[in-house]
């Protein structure tokens, strides 16, 4: 039925965002601006909305770009402007849809008491009647507060309060962690949910400026206080940092460049706080080599006397780790998988005496034939899912072909790559991986081990690469998808990234037979801007849900202008 609407439809309501003043210290604890950067002005208070517009002649919903100005009144008819006009050129609307933030460009003249009702004009035509507002942003100002902090970090708290009530929204209406935030896939966990004083789930990322980068949420408050850890390390979402949380709540942060020389750690100086770190140190010496060190995955086994296992890629592109049994002291790396061309590895575990590996023997672009594999460590020795054995550290490196193939590549006839692994209630490993029958045919897959033998499914088409490149682009990377992530508290939940309308939106797809059926719901639609490579904290508890991911434009992994948006509710998993 063809949807004929006179009047605009205004969705969503509110959305406040307190920022407080970023500062870094210098020698003599003033803050100062950073050196070779402005200071922006902290946005306003606003309020999301979002509206369904058809043509006042012909009835059919207006597409393109259009002149948007918004009043806010007293009363229904007539009454007082309280606030506005506020002019929202160019507005982008697709199919009758449309999404603006109200930032308070126009300060209000004593608003009195609610109701509002807000009055919507598209190319100066007044739509009405006027829309009931029960409420607006308490503060209209611009509150600067100075944050101190030992050891040269920069911090700054805001309240990130959504104005996302129903799913399907477009990405830009989430609240935002941080206007500026990448990451790569293969340097996990990039968050981590922990409950103790707090409950909080800490995040990590490389900002546009090249700044390591580490936040809390605080789930009771919805207060996001972040910190960098490292300024200007590598503008490269390869240098994104992972988050370890230490059994007495401090935060341990490894980070090192794309390829770099280094890989470096901080600890943080009290439990559950992001607010100061103590020295920046070294878990693995200086390297001439010139792939250096990607990627950091740190692991802490309590059944093993706490011992912190590091993973990273290193010399000749090939998974490498290092242990340490007071997270101080660091053996010499040693090569975890050999014989493949340049493996990509993704690790989870149980924390006490597992470590769980799914990985590729190459990159796709260079290996026609990657395959996904899959192996554990355990007590010493290396098995494949069933038990068997396949070796132990003093057998090091593994060669692919020795651990259980999972997807064969060659058989199949399209190559593929890993995204995410995860264990079920079982502790059974699940892992999702994109392959691709053409460059420019993406498609999920869900794999998962039942006891017995591997079972696998596809989810869903996930469209082209990303981003929407030209071929011959520097830094074209045609096996780049949107990306997937499983919810590792409970592994029949995917939250995945593919094209709709030529925007990537975040969706939600859930298992109840292990694969077999897939039912999905919409997180993000009608984006103006890609929302890309979903992020789920480890350690949720049941009941809590909450997601990340990459919103804004992307040109590769050195030029990227993304934010870091979450989505955090309740769900019962069944």
């Amino acid at each position: 039925m063809r949807r004929v609407l006179t009047v605009a439809a205004i969705l969503a309501v509110l959305l406040v965002c307190v920022i407080l003043g970023r500062n870094v210290l210098t020698g003599d604890d003033a803050p100062t601006p950073r050196s070779g950067h402005a200071s922006a002005p902290a946005p306003r208070s606003a309020t999301w909305i979002k509206s369904f517009v058809v043509d006042s002649v012909t009835g059919e919903p207006v597409d393109g770009s259009r002149l948007i100005t918004v009043r806010l009144f007293d009363a229904s008819e007539g009454g007082r402007l309280v606030w506005g006009p506020e002019e929202h050129p160019d507005t982008p609307i697709s199919d009758g849809w449309l999404s603006i933030a109200l930032a308070s460009k126009v300060a209000p003249v004593g608003l009195g008491n609610p109701p509002y009702y807000l009055e919507l004009a598209l190319d100066g035509e007044i739509r009405s009647p006027r829309v009931e507002v029960a409420e607006l942003p308490s503060s209209f100002r611009d509150p600067a507060a100075q944050v101190s902090t030992p050891g040269g970090s920069a911090v700054h708290t805001h309240v990130a309060r959504s104005a996302q009530r129903e799913p399907g929204l477009p990405g830009e209406t989430y609240a935002e962690i941080s206007p500026s935030g990448a990451w790569c896939w293969f340097a996990d966990p990039r968050a981590v949910y922990h409950e103790g004083r707090y409950r909080r789930t800490y995040v990590g990322w490389v900002n546009a400026s090249g700044d390591i980068v580490v936040a809390q949420y605080d789930h009771d408050t919805g207060e996001v206080t972040a910190a960098e850890v490292r300024d200007e390390l590598q503008r490269d979402d390869h240098a994104s940092p992972a988050i370890l949380i230490r059994p007495d709540g401090r935060l341990v942060v490894f980070y090192s460049g794309h390829r770099g020389a280094w890989m470096f750690y901080r600890v943080s100086e009290h439990p559950e706080h992001v607010t100061s770190w103590g020295g920046q140190q070294i878990a693995c010496d200086y390297t001439t080599d010139p792939l250096g060190y990607t990627y950091p995955n740190p692991v802490l086994l309590s059944g093993e006397g706490k011992r912190t296992y590091l993973f990273w890629r290193g010399r000749d592109y090939r998974p490498m780790f290092a242990t340490s049994e007071d997270g101080v002291v660091w053996s010499e790396p040693v090569a975890l998988i050999g014989g493949g061309e340049r493996p990509y590895v993704k690790t989870c575990s149980d924390g006490e005496e597992v470590i769980h590996f799914a990985f590729t023997n190459g990159h796709p672009r260079d290996e026609p034939s990657n395959s996904i594999h899959y192996m554990c460590y355990r007590r010493g020795g290396l098995f494949k899912a069933d038990g068997s054995r396949i070796g132990d550290m003093r057998t090091l490196p593994v060669a692919p072909s020795r651990s259980d193939l999972v997807y064969d590549a060659a058989a199949s006839g399209a190559r593929a790559w890993v995204w995410d692994l995860a264990l079920d209630s079982d502790d059974n490993p699940v892992i999702v991986y994109a392959v691709f029958p053409e460059e420019t045919d993406h498609r999920y897959r869900y794999a998962r081990w039942n006891g017995s033998v591997w079972e696998d499914h596809e989810i869903v088409v996930a469209g082209s690469w990303f981003p929407g490149a030209e071929r011959g682009q520097e830094h074209f990377e045609s096996h780049y998808s949107g990306g997937l992530a499983l919810d590792h508290a409970a592994p029949s939940v995917v939250y995945l990234s593919r094209s709709v309308g030529g925007v990537f939106e975040i969706e939600r797809w859930s298992t109840p037979d292990g694969g077999c059926t897939w039912e999905s719901e919409a997180i993000t639609s009608g984006s103006s801007r890609d929302n890309v490579r979903p992020c789920v904290p480890r350690g949720l508890p049941a009941g809590l849900s909450c997601v990340l991911w990459m919103h804004g434009d992307y040109v590769d992994y050195t030029d990227y202008h993304t934010s870091i948006k979450i989505k955090v509710g309740s769900t019962a998993i069944h």
